[in-house]
């Protein structure tokens, strides 16, 4: 599996993908393990649209920016349950700045 390491002042984020290119693990450590200004290693090359998705999750931890929304094709969710995937689908339509209950979802 590869992944994608980068980082700020706030946190630092991992993202992980399979063979085929989708996205199967984002891992978050809030905050940072280590100081560092905005770095990416990377020793693979990038899966179609994940450049696009850390430049979302960069703007949103430096600016405050909106997260957009990720591209459902680029998610590996082949082992999801039929539960989970109504979660994620669920919470995913959410607006920007509203909340729901778990009820809700």
């Amino acid at each position: 599996m590869n992944h994608v390491s980068f980082g700020s002042q706030h946190a630092e984020v991992y993202i992980h993908w399979t063979r085929e290119g989708l996205i199967s693990r984002v891992d978050l450590a809030v905050p940072p393990r280590r100081p560092y200004a905005w770095r990416a290693i990377w020793r693979v090359p990038l899966p179609p649209g994940l450049a696009t998705v850390i430049e979302g999750m960069q703007n949103y931890l430096e600016r405050g920016e909106p997260l957009p929304a990720i591209n459902w094709m680029l998610i590996d969710h082949n082992s999801w349950s039929p539960f989970q995937e109504a979660v994620y689908r669920a919470t995913a339509s959410v607006p920007l700045g509203d909340t729901r209950t778990y009820a809700w979802v």
